[in-house]
């Protein structure tokens, strides 16, 4: 599976300041943080004293804006004057913010989630900020499509921090901190790779829990994408089974789901490779398991992968079959 990587997301410079105030703004308007580390001014400067420092996906309440935007690093924008959740006002510059329809923050929260997910010049600490506002996101979110979608980023974005800290540092704070945190809910360390991963069953229980919404296809596609650690390397009957838990899984629940050709096409590759590697080194990649209860297993997870794709009405869905049938003669004598 896919691991991510990233790199630090740079601050905004300090630049002129600009005039104040404007006409007040419409009642209900309201604004949110897009960055980590918003500072909240005394006023619209960059000089202006530091009245408070914000984490992203804060909802803030505009009550004004400046009569010019200013430059400030590489963005031009307005500063607005807004009222915090703890009703204390201050200034924050536009660039850093976004403007949200109050009847949308469910989706101003899924662009923010999609946004940082696909960014790659995050650090830790940006990293990890946005773990715990789409913590949040999630639980006050009010549509289930929006909850399912923001569980899902959450975890996502915990894999995504995860793979940002250095190796050598994971005993230094503060990651160690954030570790210890996280294996107590989310994740796990794999031996075998070394890494930890988010625990997969996680992102089954998001799929099936929101199965039934729009979403309910990309929440199951993401499951059977989950890492789920330790490496099967040529061994077969670790791959089938692996199969089972991951994509098989995906195509057992929605046959005709969107990636359903997918992940026919991609195992028909798969069987065929291995056979072909299989008659001209036998000696290699071998015959499957010889104790007697690995074999049993092995039969049970060749049984399961031909009743998934017996469900399924993807074009290769008889070619699959036909490869497992003779896999199981090639491997089981």
């Amino acid at each position: 599976m896919k691991t991510l990587r990233f790199a630090f997301l740079a601050i905004l410079a300090s630049c002129l300041a600009v005039a104040p105030v404007a006409a007040q703004s419409s009642p209900g308007l309201k604004r949110i943080t897009v960055a980590s580390a918003v500072r909240v001014r005394s006023g619209p400067s960059t000089t202006a004293a530091v009245l408070d420092t914000l984490s992203i996906g804060v909802l803030l309440e505009e009550r004004g804006r400046s009569e010019r935007p200013e430059m400030v690093g590489d963005q031009q924008d307005y500063w607005y004057r807004v009222a915090l959740p703890n009703r204390k006002e201050g200034w924050v510059f536009g660039g850093l913010t976004q403007a949200v329809d109050p009847a949308m923050v469910d989706d101003a929260y899924v662009r923010i989630a999609t946004e940082r997910l696909s960014r790659q010049d995050l650090k830790f600490t940006d990293l990890a900020d946005s773990v715990t506002f789409l913590s949040r996101a999630a639980a006050g979110a009010e549509s289930r499509e929006a909850k399912g979608r923001l569980e899902l980023s959450h975890l996502l974005m915990v894999q995504k921090t995860s793979d940002s800290i250095p190796h050598e540092e994971r005993g230094k704070s503060p990651y160690r901190e954030w570790i210890a945190q996280q294996e107590a809910a989310t994740i796990r360390l794999d031996e075998i790779q070394g890494t930890f991963l988010v625990h997969d069953e996680l992102f089954w229980k998001i799929a099936d829990k929101y199965a039934d919404t729009k979403a309910g296809d990309d929440l199951a596609w993401a499951a059977a994408e989950a890492q789920l650690g330790g490496e099967c390397e040529g061994d077969i009957s670790c791959n089938i089974m692996a199969f089972n838990y991951t994509r098989g899984r995906y195509l057992a629940g929605r046959p005709d789901g969107v990636h359903a050709a997918l992940v026919v096409k991609d195992f028909v590759e798969y069987l065929e490779s291995y056979i072909t590697d299989l008659n001209r080194e036998p000696t290699i990649y071998g015959t499957g398991p010889d104790q007697a209860e690995y074999v049993a297993d092995y039969r049970k997870a060749l049984d399961e992968a031909r009743a998934t794709f017996r469900k399924t009405g993807a074009a290769g869905r008889d070619r699959t079959i036909a490869l497992l049938d003779e896999v199981q003669k090639l491997t089981l004598k």
